[in-house]
């Protein structure tokens, strides 16, 4: 067996290798991640990475999970260090990060947790929860959420984000301490303002004097993330470990592509991530709408559909021609009459992009990944650009079809009877839904559409429009998947 990758191993590591060109441990910590993960691993952790190798400061990471010990007893072993290997279908780069210090695990020790957030030295705290870990219903906080109530109950015990950051501003204020900088990095509109809804509202029931202190004292900051991370696979690890020679049990791979827009509305020093390659910009909005409407739309489409055609990843998805020419009329006819480019973004360009990256084989992600937790993801990614499109007296088309795509997905079984578990916060409700739906055994879809809670009012009475979705799902029920794209791209 091969040692494992650490602190006093990594500078012998063949020269392919890239190395941090900088001593990790003679910097200190700045940044607390809550949520790390696959994703931080390959984008906020690489930006802080290169930031030290170019600038130094103390901006090292110390990381949080809120729930399972899996990445503390990958990292903390190897000193925090671990592989990126980027792959391309004509080229492979490994690179050892060396930007988290350490990894603590919130259920575990949640005090420490809170005295970490507090720490004076902590500037910036960075969050990858996914959109289920705000505990918000349409931007404001979900005071019905179980885990809300147990945190409004223990506070002093939280296990939810907004539970730990209220506690450490607690904690702060009575100590007269600054505050830091709140930055959301989830695919998640206003991820920012959202953030800073569900914080004031739960500090609102803790204490009004704590929801002021932190009005005037913490800051919030959108920012758009953009790089594909699919799950470490085994074959990935064991080949990582062969070409290192090294055990690392934490390795990442993903896309040579990486883009991060962060709204500079800091409250006191930041790490200069621009430096590293990132955008700090007043606005994130703009690109905001581009990546969340085009690429995680776009995504998403490619997820549903293809799994209901038999692909396990979305690249095999992109291999379909009639899921390609789908995926290319809805981010020509849809989704771009209601975006503008932000400054300096060609639009063709940018669609081009997209399209290479899915379908770029080496960095596999699987269909189901991208098909995870829809009511959440739903709203921002199709809805937002229904409505508009509505809006302007455009009637969209293919988002009723990917809508019906989805609800089908729901049932949990696929056109040969297999099944397969539905990864959604409100999955056990859906499911049985969408089982219990059958365009003509039992065709009332109305128990269905409302229990999503994706569907507005308005948009619920657009009949042109729900009607539509509610014919290519009795045709993807009745007809399959594959006859019915068929049959829709004959109708466009």
């Amino acid at each position: 067996m091969s040692p494992r990758l650490s602190a006093q191993n990594y500078k012998t590591l063949k020269n392919t290798v890239e190395l941090p060109h900088y001593t990790p441990a003679a910097h200190a910590s700045g940044i607390v991640h809550l949520g790390i993960g696959a994703f931080h691993k390959a984008h906020q952790a690489v930006y802080t990475d290169t930031l030290l190798h170019v600038a130094g400061g103390d901006w090292r990471i110390q990381a949080v999970s809120l729930r399972q010990p899996t990445a503390r007893d990958q990292l903390n072993p190897q000193n925090g260090l671990y592989t990126l290997l980027t792959k391309t279908d004509s080229a492979l780069h490994w690179r050892i990060i060396g930007a988290v210090e350490a990894v603590w695990v919130a259920r575990e020790n949640p005090q420490a947790v809170i005295n970490l957030l507090a720490q004076p030295a902590i500037k910036v705290v960075t969050l990858t929860i996914t959109e289920k870990g705000y505990c918000q219903i349409q931007g404001a906080l979900d005071l019905s959420h179980p885990d809300i109530q147990q945190d409004l109950h223990n506070p002093a015990n939280p296990t939810t984000m907004p539970g730990f950051i209220v506690a450490a501003c607690a904690h702060r204020m009575r100590n007269q301490q600054p505050g830091f900088t709140l930055l959301s990095c989830d695919n998640l509109a206003h991820n920012g303002r959202v953030t800073r809804a569900v914080i004031l509202a739960f500090a609102e029931h803790i204490d009004a004097a704590l929801a002021q202190w932190i009005n005037h004292n913490i800051a919030f900051c959108s920012s758009m993330v953009d790089r594909i991370v699919p799950a470490t696979t085994a074959e990935d690890r064991t080949a990582i470990n062969t070409y290192l020679g090294l055990d690392d049990h934490a390795s990442v791979v993903s896309e040579p592509f990486s883009q991060w827009i962060i709204e500079d509305n800091f409250c006191n020093d930041r790490p200069h991530w621009e430096l590293a390659g990132a955008l700090i910009v007043k606005d994130v909005t703009p690109y905001e709408n581009l990546k969340l409407r085009l690429l995680n739309g776009g995504h998403s489409l490619l997820a549903y559909i293809g799994f209901l055609l038999g692909y396990d990843f979305i690249h095999q998805a992109m291999g379909n021609a009639n899921l390609r020419q789908l995926l290319q009329l809805f981010m020509d006819t849809e989704v771009t009459p209601v975006i503008a480019a932000p400054e300096g973004i060609d639009m063709e360009q940018y669609k081009a992009t997209i399209c290479a990256r899915f379908a770029n084989s080496l960095v596999p992600y699987k269909t189901t990944q991208v098909a995870s937790d829809g009511s959440q993801k739903l709203p921002q990614r199709w809805l937002a650009t229904a409505k508009e499109l509505i809006a302007k007296q455009q009637q969209p088309t293919i988002i009723p079809f990917a809508l019906a795509a989805w609800l089908r997905y729901l049932t949990g079984v696929t056109e040969s009877g297999q099944a397969y578990t539905v990864n959604d916060p409100q999955a056990e409700q859906l499911t049985a839904l969408a089982r219990a739906y059958h365009p003509q055994h039992a065709p009332d879809i109305q128990p269905l559409l409302a229990a999503t809670g994706i569907f507005s009012r308005e948009l619920l009475s657009q009949n042109e429009f729900m009607e539509g979705l509610e014919r290519w799902l009795a045709s993807i029920h009745t007809q399959g998947m594959e006859a019915s794209l068929g049959r829709f791209l004959l109708s466009t």
